[in-house]
């Protein structure tokens, strides 16, 4: 079967033998038909025909060193199955840069593009996803993404702009003038919310979120809004029957602004996922009725700060005929015992469980997870975050992951003994579903991760 992920690197030695080798059985006829989802490219030493060959039969490109454009370039002029492109490193020079903007563009096939310093004005128009640097936030940078995604010919429709410092009238014209833009992300510390910046300023961003008819999904977290910016954003979810997504954590949210933004949610009907993670929320009564009248919002992520006092509102969240997907439990504090309750009475619904506490897991709380995870019929995804666990704790939860039939996903960001990483090797054994785990690596551990890596090669270890 062909891996997944095609690795091609000279820095250790005995890599190079088994590349040669895998080189020679792609080559074969029999494999020329079959893609590879990824592959990495690390050394100069990579130029030669069978990498290029080889480069052209992957999904997923991930450049990692800045003087390997001309590879790329060449496997790019040639028939490929090319449609992600990743630049963890900036293109050393105007010449490979132009070659791979004329590549570019005569490659049909390319979906995604990752690029620090990729200038908008020179994107393909069949492009359907582009990232950038935010040290290319620029202003006459965003005007030229503005012009090349009011072009009607643009195709793109997933913007990534995370860290951004581009000013709410540049992107307010990102919604506006886009015919095809559903997926917006703005995420960072600086930029909309400003501290120099008032009301007249952010009106041009909320006027067109009002006008968007495709935008479905916005991340505007960590932006320093403050009330007056909330309570804009919540006249746009009163009339916004698009937006499908919204992200507004690490935002102020005080008094009346709060108030205003659950009010508007209980008409809404067409979000689907909120996360307002770490906003210092206050109104627990306005929350609860929120998700006492609302019937879509089907992912929420609000819990933040004190958990002790939110018993009413995951008892309004978990209400008959409600279905959330996702639950964040962040932190529990003394809550813990409480979600445990309530989630194993809703083990049909849950897909994905984020577990993290800053304080340590006690015995009952390790039972009440074991029995939503013996009676899970959905989870899929389980992340275990915790500042410490003891051996009989793990075991406990590791008798619910035996009797477990659905889980695929295991994180475990927990230090524990060398005993208990046998516990979960045990809970393997049983296991006809997990896929992937990912494990917080501690260096005394090493000998039993790579025997637990030998006796189970069907499972992805990822070690963190």
């Amino acid at each position: 079967s062909i891996p997944y992920d095609i690795i091609i690197s000279h820095i250790v030695p005995h890599i190079s033998r088994y590349r040669q080798y895998l080189l020679r059985l792609l080559d074969r006829h029999l494999y020329e038909a079959l893609p590879i989802r990824k592959c990495y490219l690390n050394s100069d030493k990579t130029k030669d025909s069978r990498c290029v060959n080889l480069l052209r039969r992957c999904r997923r490109v991930i450049i990692r060193e800045k003087n390997l454009v001309g590879v790329l370039v060449s496997a790019l002029s040639e028939k490929n199955r090319i449609n992600e492109i990743i630049f963890k490193e900036s293109i050393d020079n105007d010449e490979n840069y132009q070659s791979l903007v004329d590549s570019l563009r005569q490659n049909k096939s390319l979906v995604s593009l990752q690029c620090p310093e990729f200038r908008p004005d020179d994107l393909p128009v069949h492009l359907r996803e582009f990232k950038t640097s935010h040290y290319c936030s620029t202003e006459p940078v965003g005007k030229l993404l503005v012009a090349q995604l009011s072009n009607t010919q643009c195709r793109i429709t997933k913007l990534d702009l995370r860290d951004s410092t581009f000013s709410a009238g540049i992107a307010a014209m990102f919604i506006s003038e886009s015919h095809s833009l559903t997926y917006l992300n703005l995420s960072g510390y600086t930029g909309l919310g400003a501290a120099d910046m008032g009301h007249d300023d952010f009106a041009p961003f909320c006027a067109a979120l009002k006008q968007s008819r495709t935008l479905k999904y916005l991340d505007i977290s960590w932006q320093q809004l403050g009330e007056d910016h909330i309570a804009q954003i919540a006249d746009v979810l009163k009339v916004n029957t698009i937006l499908t997504s919204l992200n507004i954590s690490g935002t102020t949210m005080l008094g009346a602004a709060e108030t205003l933004l659950w009010q508007a949610l209980e008409k809404n009907t067409t979000l689907q996922e909120l996360i307002a993670e770490d906003c210092n929320l206050t109104d627990l009564d306005g929350v609860t009725k929120l998700l006492a009248q609302n019937t879509t919002l089907t992912s929420a992520c609000i819990l933040s700060g004190n958990m002790y006092h939110w018993k009413p509102v995951l008892d309004s969240m978990f209400a008959p005929g409600r279905k959330p997907t996702r639950l964040t439990t962040t932190p529990l504090s003394d809550l813990g015992t409480e979600v445990a309750k309530i989630l194993s009475q809703r083990t049909h619904w849950i897909k994905m469980l984020y577990y993290e506490t800053f304080s340590t897991m006690d015995r009952e709380q390790a039972v009440q997870l074991r029995s939503f995870l013996s009676k899970a019929q959905s989870l899929h995804t389980l992340a275990l975050a915790l500042p410490s666990i003891d051996d009989e704790c793990l075991t406990i939860i590791c008798e619910g992951l035996e009797e477990n039939k659905t889980l695929r996903k295991l994180l475990i960001d927990v230090p524990f003994s060398e005993e208990a990483l046998q516990c979960i090797g045990d809970a393997l054994e049983t296991s006809k579903t997990m896929e992937i785990i990912k494990i917080v690596e501690l260096e005394e551990q090493e000998p039993a991760f790579a025997r637990l890596r030998e006796e189970f090669p069907f499972v992805t270890w990822r070690i963190i």
